[in-house]
C-alpha cells in the first residue's frame, strides 16, 4: 500500500492560499496535514480557512492539524477549526515530556498498523 504526497508552499506572509489547496485535491485525496503555528517563523495558519476549502472540493476527505506549538499558547478550538484529527503534546502547557495526545472527531476512526 503505497501513498502519494503532495507538498504546498506558502505566500509571502507565510500562508497557504486556499485556491492553491484546492488545486491540489485530486480524486485520490484521502488527507490533508497542515500545522496551525509554525514553530520556526510564528505564522498561525488559518486552518478553518483551509478546511473550509477542501469542504468544498470533497467534505470526505479527513483533515489533520499539529496544534502542538499552537496548545496553551492561543485559544485552540476543535470546533471551530473544523478539523477532523489534531495532535498536541503535553510539555507544551507544562505537562510531563512524552506524552501527547490525538484528538479524533466522533465517529472518525484509525486503522491499527499493529495489532498485539
Amino acid at each position: 500500500m503505497g501513498a502519494e504526497l503532495s507538498y504546498i508552499t506558502v505566500d509571502t506572509n507565510g500562508q497557504i492560499d486556499p485556491k492553491k489547496l484546492t488545486s491540489l485535491i485530486q480524486g485520490n485525496t484521502i488527507l490533508i496535514s497542515i500545522i496551525l503555528a509554525n514553530n520556526e517563523t510564528g505564522i498561525i495558519t488559518d486552518i478553518a480557512q483551509l478546511v473550509a476549502a477542501k469542504n468544498s472540493i470533497n467534505p470526505e476527505i479527513l483533515f489533520h492539524t499539529d496544534a502542538v506549538q499552537a496548545i496553551g499558547k492561543i485559544p485552540v478550538n476543535v470546533q471551530t477549526l473544523g478539523v477532523d484529527y489534531m495532535s498536541i503534546s503535553a510539555h507544551k502547557f507544562h505537562g510531563p515530556k512524552g506524552v501527547g495526545a490525538l484528538y479524533m472527531k466522533h465517529g472518525k476512526t484509525l486503522r491499527p498498523f499493529i495489532f498485539g
